[in-house]
């Protein structure tokens, strides 16, 4: 007799779109007995037979497994069997088949993964939460949590699963779940009530996990906790109120993947010439801000649109990735039994529509609000309340709701943050264009307010650049140059000349348009304190003559002493000390014009700075004095900040260095507390140098090693010259001549490169004293030569110290006549100064054998 095929077992796998492996896999059996059973060549034992029922949602005869029967004897076996199929699912676990089959491993989840396995397998009765942002994983870490061999041991009853969404049929859904477990489901008028009792009591004290997928309620969570008492539950959701109330003690927040992670993601499956373009990969996980959703969009485009690894094909590709709103865009087709529990089923799954279901479920005010969010910085930077309302327009409780959807994210107690991908899609609806406006307003506002509170400052650096940006690419000129002022004084203050630098250029271009006198002035001011910070001195003196023109022409007093006062550094940098001391009388002789105080302690500082030059060390104490008063008076951090290095420095000068190492560190204390890194960087310096001479080597080290880090963060190349020259020194004397020649060399190619003569002395003169210690004579001669010819007029000093350095070279070469010459002058020139190092040179004199 011919077998007759069990077509109905084949159409119901079929219509699922399996596998005979996959049906196999889900009962525990090889796939040629699945493929026997749809021939008809054999029928499974009840032990499979239960299993089949339970994985299809069907009966015995519905599967085609009565065989022979007229149509009422059929029913009849039928009934008896679903009777049986509960005794039998007594014996068997229940694994439901609508538990999605994860379509990646997990990236970045480990210790996530690991933490929820372990409150799983060793907590009864439990109750967990997922949340977090749209298209953060949360599906995908529950999927492979009920797949994990130790879960399902521990839930050896069996797992149920159920996709809520937005509206879920909650009758229809525990109908399902009723089948499952065998019990005769009968629809009531009251049928949700009546199929939650028979699921309990069918479920009695058995052991199931029940996982409740992307609820949107939580009267839609709380249905489906039907479960006995030696039951679990497991709940994803992307509202926070909803997982807290449902879970208080088991709420877990899935966070993004860091950037590795997310690399990793990205990349999987592509072809190496994708891989290899790490630096636009990076940018583009930035942009999407580690979530997973995105990530996988983008690699599912990549691998078709990248796959002949062609070089044009690959450039496009990555090209239309970088746009914000084709991000947004890029979809994926999905099955009818895998589509995304939010969407419909006509809806191709993106960022865009998964984002937008949220949205679509605010009020009309969180709407707007969501929307003018986007002109501020996305994740990481943060905002505060106060900014939210006043560039919304809205109250604060508007920002309750945004939260609540899980579309805003708090940062702190005050502090709120958008992820990237929601600030994109808030950002391509917003179509209030007066959001901009308030935006600069507020921020523009707050620069004026907060202009001398750097911690405020600092709070809201980089959204204040975004406002700033936005005025000008949106051409309110006038609230951008008002703005851009007062806080590149800030900016120059911590050093980050390069965030300062392009906005007062394009403001320089703004006042000078309109004429602006007063704005050329500040323009050209801060414009030049940043290329004199860079060493390049040319620069800084044309942008302050201009200035200085414009002051005197306008009556600007106090401007002017200030860029006279300027003009004078620069010519001491370049070492035209006559050229200083006429710039100091110029401002002297204004001193009964200045109404200012800030002006009279600036130059009476100048005064002290130049006595000491001088050697007249009274005359430097006197004049420091003079602003140390002045600073009595108004409670300047930043003044006393100054102060002190110029009295230490006075005090290090003398060679009283124990007195000098207290005045650095109060100079370094306050210089923290204010967050000036210029001051703080030179207290280092001048620090680590005086404990150099206390032979306190390690915590001088330390010092400049701190130094180092800061001036390469502002980009200060003066600053970096010198701290490598001490560094360099120091790794001589510990006899690490290759690291002290790499430093020595970055030293002197920096002093080079801005044109800095004395800068480049001090690093020849240092490197010289290092190969005398090693008694390298000739490599020295060269350095101590070259720094003879490099000195600056009138840079005492730095005269004495090469000249000093050139006359052991000569004694140790025999000549000491001509050593004994230098010698001599360089006593002269630090006799003069009144410097410490006059004793030393003495001493080397006096032990200098005259020859014959």
């Amino acid at each position: 007799m011919t077998p007759k095929a069990n077509i109905r077992l084949k159409r119901e796998r079929e219509l699922r779109g399996w596998s005979q492996t996959k049906v196999a896999q889900e009962i525990g059996i090889d796939p040629t007995t699945v493929g026997r059973w749809e021939r008809g060549l054999s029928l499974p034992y009840p032990h499979f037979r239960a299993k089949l029922c339970v994985l299809f949602n069907k009966n015995a005869s519905e599967l085609g497994f009565v065989l022979g029967e007229d149509e009422n004897a059929q029913h009849e076996q039928s009934r008896q069997e679903q009777g049986n199929t509960l005794s039998v699912l007594l014996l068997f676990p229940l694994y439901d088949s609508f538990i999605p089959i994860p379509a990646l491993n997990l990236v970045g989840r480990e210790d996530l993964f690991n933490d929820l396995k372990r409150q799983l397998c060793y907590s009864d009765n439990l109750l967990l939460a997922l949340s977090g942002l749209p298209g953060i994983g949360k599906t995908t870490l529950a999927a492979h949590l009920v797949r994990e061999a130790d879960v399902q041991a521990r839930f050896h009853d069996g797992i149920l699963w159920v996709g809520l969404g937005p509206k879920p049929h909650i009758a229809s859904h525990l109908q399902r779940w009723g089948q499952l477990l065998g019990v005769d489901m009968v629809r009531q008028e009251d049928c949700q009530a009546a199929f939650a009792k028979s699921i309990r009591a069918a479920i009695g004290t058995r052991r199931l996990l029940l996982v409740l997928d992307d609820a949107w309620t939580l009267e839609d969570a709380l249905a489906f906790k039907v479960g006995g008492p030696n039951c679990s539950y497991l709940l994803t959701t992307r509202f926070p109120p909803i997982a807290l109330a449902f879970a208080p003690q088991g709420m877990t927040v899935v966070r993004e993947l860091n950037e590795e992670e997310s690399v990793t993601l990205l990349t999987r499956s592509l072809p190496d010439t994708v891989t290899n373009r790490t630096d636009i990969l990076q940018t583009l996980v930035r942009s999407v801000g580690g979530l997973p959703l995105a990530l996988v969009l983008m690699s599912n485009y990549l691998r078709v649109h990248t796959y002949s690894g062609q070089t044009r094909r690959v450039q496009v590709a990555l090209e239309h990735l970088q746009d914000e709103k084709q991000r947004l865009y890029i979809s994926k087709a999905q099955g009818i039994l895998e589509h995304h529990t939010s969407l419909a089923y006509d809806t191709p799954l993106s960022l865009q529509s998964v984002i937008g279901v949220s949205d679509q479920h605010l009020s009309e005010q969180g709407r707007a609000a969501l929307r003018a969010l986007a002109v501020l910085p996305a994740k990481p930077y943060s905002f505060s309340e106060e900014a939210a309302s006043a560039i919304t327009g809205l109250p604060a409780t508007t920002l309750d709701e945004l939260c609540d959807a899980g579309l805003l994210e708090s940062a702190d107690l005050s502090r709120y943050t958008l992820h990237q991908t929601i600030s994109a899609y808030a950002c391509i609806h917003l179509s209030d264009m007066v959001v901009y406006q308030r935006f600069v307003t507020y921020f523009v506002q707050y620069i004026e307010k907060h202009k001398k509170d750097y911690a405020a400052l600092d709070l809201e650096r980089d959204t204040i650049l975004a406002a700033l940006d936005t005025a000008f690419e949106r051409g309110i000129e006038k609230e951008f140059v008002r703005g851009i002022h007062p806080f590149a004084a800030f900016l120059c203050l911590r050093g980050l000349y390069t965030l300062a630098e392009p906005r007062l250029h394009r403001a320089y271009q703004i006042v000078t348009r309109h004429n602006d006198i007063q704005g050329i002035i500040l323009s050209s001011l801060y414009l030049g304190e940043i290329a004199e910070k860079r060493g390049e001195y040319n620069r800084a003196d044309e942008y302050f003559a201009k200035g200085l023109t414009l002051a005197r022409l306008s009556g600007e007093r106090e401007q002017e002493i200030l860029l006279i006062a300027k003009r004078g550094g620069v010519a001491y940098h370049r070492g035209d000390i006559t050229q200083v001391e006429a710039y100091i009388q110029e401002g002297l002789a204004m001193e009964g014009q200045l109404a200012e105080t800030d002006q009279l302690f600036f130059l009476f500082v100048a005064l002290g700075a130049k006595a000491k030059e001088r050697g007249d060390i009274a005359q430097a104490l006197t004049q420091l004095h003079k602003g140390l008063a002045i600073v009595g008076q108004t409670a300047n951090k930043e003044q006393r900040c100054l102060l002190l290095l110029h009295l230490g420095a006075v005090t290090a000068h003398c060679g009283d260095f124990r007195q000098a190492v207290p005045i650095f560190e109060e100079t370094l204390i306050i210089a923290r507390q204010i967050g000036h890194n210029d001051y703080l960087i030179l207290g280092l310096i001048a620090l680590g140098i005086t404990l150099e001479y206390l032979e306190e080597y390690t915590q001088a080290n330390l010092c400049h090693q701190e130094g180092i880090i800061l001036a390469r963060q502002v980009g200060n190349p003066v600053r970096i010259s010198i701290l490598l020259t001490r560094l360099g020194w120091r790794a001589g004397q510990e006899g690490e001549n290759a690291q002290a020649s790499v430093y020595f060399q970055e030293a002197l190619q920096l002093a080079r490169q801005i044109q800095h003569p004395g800068l480049g002395v001090n690093v020849l003169v240092t490197r010289g004293e290092t190969y005398l210690h090693y008694q390298q004579f000739e490599e020295a001669a060269k350095d101590f030569q070259e720094a003879l010819t490099l000195v600056p007029e009138g840079q005492q000093e730095l005269y004495g110290q090469a000249s000093f350095g050139m006359a052991q070279v000569l004694a140790q070469a025999g000549d000491r006549d001509a050593a004994r010459r230098l010698g001599e002058e360089s006593l002269k020139a630090f006799t003069t100064l009144k410097h410490h190092r006059a004793t030393r040179v003495q001493a080397w004199l006096d032990t200098l054998v005259p020859s014959f």
